[in-house]
């Protein structure tokens, strides 16, 4: 196999790299935008109180956020009991995908 080949089949190789992370990327996006019994998406548009110590604004206000929601069971070690807390992640800003 000569130098120029190498470097060609290394190219193929990289661009098949691309073309498969654009794929998963899109894969998770839609991931997100699905409801179902595991988690949910909501999107609103977002503002933060401004108190005295706060000089400057939340670099989310006014903007639409979309979060992705989801539930976590855990156990409370002195009781036993199952405590499911709702935990979220921002996964979109202004229609753009933070990921």
């Amino acid at each position: 196999m000569t130098r120029t080949e190498i470097k060609l089949k290394i190219k193929e190789n990289k661009d098949k790299i691309m073309s498969l992370k654009e794929d998963n990327l899109e894969l998770q996006r839609q991931s997100c935008l699905i409801c179902d019994n595991d988690g949910f998406f909501t999107e609103e548009i977002e503002s933060h109180p401004k108190g005295r110590w706060q000089r400057r604004a939340h670099p989310w206000d006014g903007k639409l956020i979309g979060r992705r929601h989801w539930f976590e069971n855990f156990k409370d070690e002195d009781t036993g009991e199952i405590v499911t807390i709702e935990r979220s992640e921002v996964v979109r800003i202004d229609g753009e995908w933070t990921f």
